[in-house]
């Protein structure tokens, strides 16, 4: 006989451990999606079709940038910490399981995408920023060649 969800006791339930989850999926979810709509802006910009749209000025990009820098770090932190829950504190012997290498290895490969879009991101924006401080209109080519 099956027992209802309701009558099952909660074995220990962390909720700080189910919080850092929904966290650091939501926020990898707006940093890969703010990521892909700067891209496609900026490919729009580049063919001219965008030019007087809204969305492909300046402030929009460079406020696009402050969220993609804060979700990136609520995702790698986030990241961090369940990587040190899901690894005992960091246990040899559970980073050689063959779970354990996958999460290294995304966790790296996470760890690297952060800094190098906090390298590169940060550099595009001031760009951007003394750009649109110098009173230029930046929208469609002009702004492209600035984000790059």
């Amino acid at each position: 006989m099956d027992l209802p969800i309701a009558a099952i006791p909660l074995m220990h339930v962390d909720l700080s451990l189910i919080l850092l989850r929904i966290i650091h999926i939501l926020s990898g979810t707006l940093w890969v999606g703010v990521l892909w709509t700067l891209v496609l802006s900026g490919l729009v910009a580049r063919e001219g079709r965008a030019a007087d749209e809204p969305g492909t000025t300046q402030a929009s990009h460079t406020r696009l940038l402050r969220y993609m820098n804060a979700a990136a770090v609520a995702s790698v932190g986030s990241g961090l910490f369940l990587y040190w829950e899901n690894s005992t504190g960091l246990s040899r012997e559970w980073i050689v399981t063959p779970r354990g290498m996958v999460l290294t290895g995304a966790g790296l490969v996470g760890v690297v995408a952060a800094i190098d879009g906090w390298i590169f991101s940060r550099a595009a924006a001031g760009r951007l920023r003394a750009a649109y401080l110098s009173g230029l209109a930046l929208t469609g080519m002009a702004a492209s060649r600035y984000l790059q």
